[in-house]
């Protein structure tokens, strides 16, 4: 059976600290690790620089408004149905998920990581980096 990962993170831009440590953000390229009972791999995602509105249409400040490096990841894979352990980290970021996952039957999944970004003034903003993940399944929040 067919199963679609997504991940999407927002980076500040290289530089946008001034005595910021050498990290992954703002980088042509970022790593996102993925484990399946024991297979792993990394890809290397290629970034876009992207100027998001701050605020949403209801005036609500937007997480992920300003100026900054989207990293997209969409892959496809074949899994057979059944229990599995999945693994998922940005080694960008030191943040990683855990999850066990039943898939069954169906002719796609689609397993999505999504960032809850750190706060600053109270609300989230990708400028201070990744907390934690959202993770769902076929749109369904399971961690």
């Amino acid at each position: 059976m067919d199963v679609v990962i997504k991940a999407s993170i927002k980076t500040h831009l290289e530089g946008y600290y001034l005595l910021e440590p050498d990290t992954r953000h703002g980088k042509p390229e970022y790593p996102f690790v993925l484990n399946i009972d024991g297979q792993a791999v990394t890809w290397e995602v290629a970034g876009q620089v992207e100027d998001s509105p701050k605020y949403d249409e209801k005036g609500r400040k937007n997480p992920e408004g300003g100026k900054g490096m989207r990293y997209n990841l969409i892959k496809k894979l074949q899994i057979k149905p059944g229990l599995h352990k999945i693994f998922f980290a940005l080694p960008g970021e030191n943040k990683s998920a855990e999850i066990t996952i039943t898939l069954n039957e169906r002719e796609l999944s689609v397993l999505e990581f999504k960032p809850i970004y750190y706060r600053y003034d109270g609300r989230p903003t990708f400028e201070k980096g990744v907390s934690r993940f959202e993770v769902f399944l076929n749109e369904r929040l399971i961690q």
